[in-house]
């Protein structure tokens, strides 16, 4: 009996009804077979196994041999995936356009005043990738070990790009692996300094125009971004008094 984990990913995987599930794992892993063989299997109702397999076929998911009984197997699962992959692709692309179309027309979704907060430390590198985005001049932000994450790294690269200077502050003496992240860092045309100040907060700074910092709880954190002038104005300085007492790695 097949392993009820492996089927629910195969139905999250190919988007499958339940019983399709069942039917292509079974063939997956033990085809080719008979509809029969295939029931049995897969626990799967015989009055439901030519309606399963022939939805299946219709997604090019598997193939029949025409004699009788007929006997089913598996579609080229690699040719399979890389249709997934092709699909899924066109469908973000598709979700991309529809959302920079109405970010487009509502422009002051990021003119919105205030202090606005998201949780998450994964979500706060995120938030960093977004405003980096927007950076025309420079970013300015301080780190306690230089974290990296694909989101980010690609709009670090896109921004060092554009022209925007950009300044990493280690809030401590990186070492080990946050020692070869700040290396990729410095590598990719970003300035590296560190200082002893692990008291102070992980916060960015772009372009005068906004900032965001990391308040960290017990168990998470939390973030707050604001474009406040004042609250910003804060930041940039404290953000120059820490860079002027720092070295370079």
């Amino acid at each position: 009996m097949l392993n009820d984990e492996f089927i629910i990913n195969i139905r999250k995987l190919l988007n499958l009804g339940e019983y399709e599930a069942k039917a292509y794992s079974i063939l997956l892993t033990s085809g080719p077979l008979t509809a029969i063989e295939i029931c049995k299997k897969g626990e799967i109702p015989q009055p439901k196994i030519y309606e399963t397999l022939r939805n299946l076929q219709t997604k090019t998911l598997i193939e029949t041999l025409n004699i009788k009984p007929q006997i089913w197997r598996v579609s080229d699962p690699i040719n399979n995936l890389k249709s997934i992959i092709k699909e899924k692709i066109k469908e973000l692309k598709d979700i991309e356009k529809f959302f920079k179309l109405y970010f487009n027309k509502n422009k002051n979704l990021t003119d919105n005043f205030g202090l606005w907060t998201g949780y998450g430390r994964e979500n706060f590198l995120k938030k960093a990738a977004e405003i980096i985005n927007r950076a025309e001049n420079y970013g300015y932000a301080t780190t306690k070990s230089f974290s990296r994450l694909e989101l980010l790294d690609s709009s670090v690269l896109s921004a060092i790009k554009r022209g925007v200077k950009i300044k990493l502050l280690g809030l401590c003496k990186p070492s080990g692996l946050s020692l070869a992240r700040a290396k990729w860092y410095q590598n990719n045309g970003i300035e590296i300094r560190y200082v002893s100040k692990e008291d102070q907060p992980v916060f960015g700074i772009i372009d005068d125009k906004e900032t965001c910092f990391r308040v960290d709880n017990f168990s998470d954190s939390s973030w707050i971004w604001t474009n406040n002038s004042s609250i910003i104005s804060v930041m940039k300085n404290q953000f120059n008094i820490l860079w002027d007492q720092a070295k370079k790695i």
